[in-house]
């Protein structure tokens, strides 16, 4: 992905010569528009980790998948989905808190490794641990030039066999690689982190972790919303909110108690009495109809007057000799009188 357009074109044309494909239509229409699907023809614009691969889409399909199919009803169709919804924030809550109260594994005694393993994710900080040990093993400073406060360094990539100019300037911490790998995911490249490592830097510059991908991102306004707006909308569902803060309590008690088998039986039998009282309090009520259930679920009740009926089968094909015709239509528009039709002016 870090190719520039002149090494895609030499590449394309060694193939197309390899398997005499100069005279392939689609080959040769696809390299017409080469610049709208290359990444090497627009790796100079900021993507911030959005624009990778379909592998996103095609993972959230198979997610919805398991809870659906072609034959459910349109209310069936949005209960599913409720409920994959919540399946999502459920899962969410569980990385949320698992980031929050572990670090991951450091594998190196660097300060910047520790400083990420407290700022990112754990997602997040093993992509960036894995560029950091690349930078450890298999980069190395070659040559160095300033000018002015900006230093612009070469660094041998011994692992794609290759040179890269770092560009640091330690006045105001900014730093870019020549490969464009934060432009595209917003995590530092293995060649910047080598100069970072070079100058004895212990936290990675504030511009450069950016807020999405930290632990408490989501505690941060996002896309420009003031705080009042961002209240009111997490008032807007505020059982939704509820059993978040519940998923994240129920987390957070068992992760205390599971070194101790005393508070891990104290915890079961408090969870089992509560949910002994649920049940008991439910089956002592009246049961729900599965159109009171339903009326619960939408919100207003089934009204006993329908005006709204299902349209009258019809055909578009054949002569049209069983053709239903109203009259009325015939009458007001003699033109569209179907074929066959008995009534006349």
């Amino acid at each position: 992905m870090d190719n520039e357009p002149a090494e895609f074109e030499a590449e394309w044309r060694s193939i197309i010569v390899k398997y005499n494909l100069e005279s392939n239509e689609w080959f040769n229409y696809m390299f017409s528009i080469r610049k709208k699907w290359i990444s090497a023809y627009f790796r100079d614009l900021f993507l911030g980790g959005i624009m990778r691969t379909t592998s996103r889409s095609e993972s959230e399909n198979g997610f919805f998948y398991n809870f659906t199919n072609p034959h459910v009803t349109l209310v069936e169709l949005f209960m599913r989905f409720e409920s994959a919804m919540d399946s999502q924030k459920h899962r969410q809550e569980k990385l949320n808190y698992d980031s929050k109260h572990s670090l991951p594994q450091i594998k190196t005694p660097l300060p910047l490794e520790r400083h990420a393993s407290k700022v990112y994710t754990h997602t997040i900080f093993y992509m960036f641990q894995r560029e950091l040990t690349i930078s450890c093993f298999y980069c190395g400073i070659i040559g160095t030039t300033k000018e002015h406060d900006t230093e612009s360094v070469v660094v041998k990539d011994f692992a794609r066999s290759k040179n890269y100019i770092v560009l640091f300037n330690a006045q105001n911490d900014v730093i870019t690689g020549s490969c464009k790998f934060f432009e595209r995911l917003c995590i530092l490249c293995r060649h910047s982190l080598c100069v970072l490592n070079s100058r004895y830097i212990k936290e990675l510059p504030r511009s450069y972790v950016l807020g999405r991908w930290t632990k408490d991102a989501q505690q941060k306004p996002i896309f420009g919303m003031d705080d009042n707006l961002l209240e009111e909308c997490r008032q807007v569902n505020s059982k939704k909110k509820l059993l978040c803060e519940i998923w994240s309590e129920i987390y957070n008690c068992v992760a205390l108690s599971e070194r101790n088998e005393e508070d891990l039986v104290n915890l079961a039998g408090i969870l089992k009495g509560f949910s002994k009282t649920v049940l008991e309090r439910n089956s002592s009520g009246t049961q729900l109809t599965k159109v009171q259930e339903m009326e619960i679920f939408v919100g207003p009740s089934a009204t006993s007057y329908l005006n709204i009926l299902n349209p009258k089968q019809s055909s578009n094909k054949g002569t049209g000799s069983n053709t239903a015709c109203d009259g009325v239509t015939t009458l007001a528009n003699p033109q569209f009188r179907p074929f066959g039709c008995s009534c006349w002016l």
